[in-house]
């Protein structure tokens, strides 16, 4: 295994550890929030927490493509860019047909929502992390 793959696996462990505790945090949230408060937020008891599971995926998702441990070197980065942008374009639009809130709460169709956005963030990140790259080289360049 060479250092670029180590460094990737261990970014990868790191921001899955992150991942689990902010699982944890948001769900015992949740729980006070819903059994405390009676203040359902979703639809149904069990939209909840995949909703909490779905944001904490764009969290993990976005930490990766940008710390560089998203994709391997031998993928290529813009076509699984415009399929992702492809697929989450069909996904947002497919959950904007339908209402995303409900007399006050998260429908079912938020799950498309966040699945179209984590879609959408993963070409966002790198480009953003492309852009941060380039702009640290000048400014290198220009203290060198």
């Amino acid at each position: 295994m060479n250092k670029f793959d180590e460094y990737q696996r261990l970014q990868r462990y790191k921001f899955g550890y992150y991942a689990m505790l902010l699982t944890v945090i948001l769900n015992i949230i949740n729980f006070f929030v819903v059994e405390l408060y009676g203040f359902q937020w979703a639809e149904t008891p069990r939209i909840e927490p995949l909703i909490i599971i779905l944001i904490v995926t764009v969290f993990f998702t976005i930490s990766l493509v940008y710390s560089g441990a998203y994709f391997a070197k031998r993928e290529s980065v813009l076509v699984l860019g415009i399929v992702f942008l492809l697929t989450g374009g069909v996904s947002i639009r497919t959950a904007l047909l339908f209402p995303l809130f409900e007399n006050g709460q998260v429908t079912m169709w938020m799950t498309n929502f966040i699945v179209g956005i984590n879609f959408l963030a993963i070409p966002a990140t790198y480009l953003v992390r492309i852009s941060v790259d380039k702009l640290r080289d000048v400014k290198e360049k220009k203290e060198a």
